[in-house]
């Protein structure tokens, strides 16, 4: 058997920067309960463990992708970026683990392995509802922001408009979509949650 690329029919322009990676354990749990002509043959239990990646990024591609403001008087330089979304998800199969309880009257490479099948199925869009989660994307941006800011920073710095006379004091960076406090200027680095 040979594998191969017969063409690659288009390739699409895309500019994703990935702001932050989580590593978890997406833990799922069922329950199978079976009875024939009206004897229980019990509740075959799993429960069934995967490690996971989540990758979050920003878009790059739209016009403007990134939003600066200087404000003189603080000399503070925001950027705002797009809302992160998830970029992918890696689930690592070949590590999961699974215990399974059969039923007192069931078999286990039965009834199970069904069970089993069953949950890995849902695994990946358990994984990526939970990372949609605005707790989970509000968490990848607390994480994003003081990284984003070293980066603009360190081109600020390296074209000697860093810390100096006249130049940008300090870089707030946020995204679409944070709160901010009424009365706090939208420069502030920190949303209100």
């Amino acid at each position: 058997v040979r594998d191969f690329v017969a063409g690659i029919n288009s390739v699409q322009p895309d500019l994703k920067l990935v702001i932050a990676k989580v590593d978890l354990i997406k833990t799922m749990t069922g329950e199978s309960a079976k009875s024939v002509m009206g004897w229980d043959l019990g509740t075959t239990r799993a429960v069934l463990s995967v490690p996971a990646r989540v990758h979050y990024a920003v878009d790059l591609t739209a016009g403007e992708p990134v939003r600066f403001r200087y404000d003189r008087a603080s000399r503070v330089l925001a950027a705002e970026f797009d809302a992160p979304q998830v970029q992918a998800v890696e689930v690592f199969f070949q590590d999961k683990r699974t215990v399974i309880e059969p039923g007192w009257g069931r078999l286990k490479d039965r009834s199970g392995k069904a069970l089993q099948e069953a949950m890995e199925a849902g695994v990946y869009a358990a994984i990526k509802r939970d990372a949609e989660a605005p707790e989970a994307l509000a968490a990848a941006c607390d994480k994003a922001r003081p990284i984003l800011a070293r980066f603009l920073e360190g081109y600020l710095s390296r074209a000697g408009l860093l810390r100096v006379e006249g130049g940008v004091e300090a870089v707030a960076v946020r995204f679409t979509g944070d709160a901010v406090a009424k009365g706090d200027s939208p420069l502030l680095q920190q949303p209100r949650r």
